[in-house]
């Protein structure tokens, strides 16, 4: 099982500057992407962030539209890495 840590910490921090009401979650193509975003989300939904799901979208696309939308995010990719890596990007709103 995957631990929540990490996304919990993001959040933790988001509510204490006042951010974090809501958080918006994107990911990229790769298989372990839905899981990883599953995770983050249920991290979020268990400390009452709702969670805003914007699904599979570029980095940047995401980035741009949670600042548009004045909520912190979460974008579940692996960037540049090999596809059978992944990795997690915060954003700041």
């Amino acid at each position: 099982m995957m631990s929540a840590r990490p996304y919990g910490r993001f959040l933790y921090v988001m509510r204490e500057q006042g951010e974090a009401s809501q958080v918006a979650v994107g990911l990229d193509r790769r298989p372990s992407s839905p899981t990883i975003a599953a995770v983050c989300s249920a991290a979020a939904s268990a400390m009452g962030v709702e969670v805003v799901d914007y699904g599979i979208l570029s980095t940047p696309a995401l980035a741009l539209q949670a600042m548009v939308d004045g909520m912190p995010a979460i974008m579940v990719t692996g960037s540049h890495i090999p596809f059978d890596r992944n990795g997690i990007k915060f954003y700041l709103a």
